[in-house]
């Protein structure tokens, strides 16, 4: 091996070691490390993941212990009809002027200078296919 060819892989080796990217996994890493960085916010992502399941399984837990009752009767009528009805913010979607032909929605976006939000999808909406 040649002189210069030492000294470009001595280079090439000291710039590797010196690489926040490429340096091994053995060496100590700084706190400010690219992979200490990387490492913490998949720990925090860890976290809030496990608080959201926390918080919707403890949420779970109360609702079925307020209808543990199986059998519909006058004393718990109105609690299980007040659970089953949807509430006002679940029927906001009614207030939406909907189009049922694209073209009609075309002429009046054009009209009243508006987009137009195109739902498609393939198959039956309810699914009866």
């Amino acid at each position: 091996m040649n002189f210069k060819r030492r000294c470009r892989s001595a280079q090439s080796a000291a710039t590797q070691r010196n690489n926040p990217l490429t340096h091994s996994a053995s060496s100590p890493a700084s706190p400010n490390s690219i992979d200490t960085i990387a490492v913490r916010r998949k720990v925090a992502g860890m976290k809030q993941i496990l608080l959201m399941i926390a918080v919707v399984a403890g949420q779970s837990v109360l609702a079925a212990d307020e209808f543990r009752e199986k059998e519909l009767t006058d004393a718990n009528y109105a609690k299980w009809r007040d659970h089953v009805l949807p509430k006002n913010w679940e029927l906001s979607y009614r207030r939406i002027p909907w189009r049922t032909s694209f073209w009609d929605a075309v002429i009046e976006a054009q009209a009243r200078d508006k987009p137009i939000l195109l739902w498609a999808m393939n198959g039956h909406p309810l699914c009866n296919t």
